[in-house]
């Protein structure tokens, strides 16, 4: 069974703590982290600059920092997530794009890994959601 993979015994709830176990970063590291962004951070005489520049490198640093505890399998849907969140906060994702893509997920992992569904990822993108999700 590989690391981050839980046993089939385990029900949606038990699986939940399971990770809630494995994933664990404190408080105070995220805290520390936001402290280094907002000294680091590239002045800007226009408030709304300053803070475009915080909340990238925040945005940067957290995701690296979340990123390096993750297990291999799991990197690529959390770097998916972050990317899709940060389009659906800049209005670049609509919610029903987002609703599609989410409902199509489904099918999509059960489709034949050589053939691209319509209007889809090409073959080797279907095999790398696929490799992501199950």
């Amino acid at each position: 069974m590989p690391p981050g993979a839980l046993p089939a015994q385990h029900s949606p709830a038990t699986a939940t703590e399971v990770a809630r176990r494995r994933y664990q970063t404190s408080l105070a590291s995220f805290v520390r982290i936001f402290i280094r962004c907002v000294e680091t951070a590239p002045s800007a005489a226009a408030l709304p600059e300053r803070l475009a520049n915080i909340a990238a490198a925040v945005t940067r640093a957290v995701f690296a920092s979340v990123q390096r505890g993750l297990f291999e399998e799991h990197k690529l849907l959390f770097a998916f997530l972050v990317a899709a969140g940060l389009q659906r906060a800049a209005g670049k994702l609509p919610d029903q794009e987002w609703a599609a893509l989410v409902h199509a997920l489904p099918s999509v992992l059960h489709r034949d890994v050589n053939a691209a569904p319509p209007g889809c990822a090409p073959p080797s993108g279907c095999a790398a959601v696929r490799h992501v999700f199950m």
